[in-house]
């Protein structure tokens, strides 16, 4: 069998990085618990790989940092450095921010994209949808409906009856907030204060202001 050497033959290209082309030069001095090399400079602490940027290229551009395009934030080899902005920065790393970033759902599945999304000032993205049902489920757990008014209070043994010093004081909630309704000289006169408010709120024969 003979081989037909016209076919076109795809062509091999290097598409590696030029960053790529040398190694890595790592800080030998002192290494922060972020990985990264700091040195003193008259006094000041610096990052070592900013020192090496600015020796070699001059100062940083106003409002940008320094990118590891290596991964390796040790490294000094300024070819491996890259100024960019701080949110660029951030969502080229492997950080909470960066990974949230990279997501086109959300963990229960709704589409990260246009109005359903809200955006934090420090990158993050929040599913609109999730939000907006978790604010539904939270104002239905902390409603206080007739049923859930106030159980009988332990001094008084009354609903709603409260002992402030040698007086008795009334309270009631409704729309979840509460309602100081005066204090009065008896409990039994602070309990029949609240269950007229109770009746006014809620209907008459509510259990809010039932017996206790």
């Amino acid at each position: 069998m003979t081989m037909n050497n016209n076919q076109p033959q795809q062509a091999v290209t290097d598409e590696r990085p030029a960053w790529m082309e040398t190694p890595c030069e790592p800080w030998a001095g002192h290494i922060t618990a972020q990985g990264y090399g700091r040195v003193s400079v008259k006094g000041r602490s610096i990052g070592a790989h900013v020192l090496a940027w600015t020796t070699a290229n001059g100062p940083v551009p106003k409002g940008l940092v320094l990118d590891h395009l290596c991964r390796n934030r040790a490294c000094c080899n300024v070819k491996h450095l890259e100024p960019v902005t701080p949110k660029e920065n951030t969502l080229r790393g492997i950080g909470p921010t960066a990974q949230n970033a990279k997501k086109t759902h959300c963990k229960r599945g709704h589409e990260l994209s246009g109005s359903n999304v809200i955006g934090t000032e420090d990158g993050w993205r929040i599913c609109h949808t999730c939000q907006r049902l978790h604010d539904q489920a939270y104002k239905q757990k902390t409603a206080v409906g007739p049923e859930k008014a106030y159980r009988n209070n332990k001094k008084s043994g009354l609903r709603g009856v409260y002992q402030r010093g040698n007086r008795w004081q009334a309270q009631i909630r409704a729309n979840s907030k509460a309602i100081t309704l005066g204090t009065f000289a008896t409990k039994e006169e602070a309990h029949a204060a609240y269950r007229a408010a109770a009746e006014r709120l809620f209907g008459k024969g509510s259990n809010a202001g039932g017996n206790p």
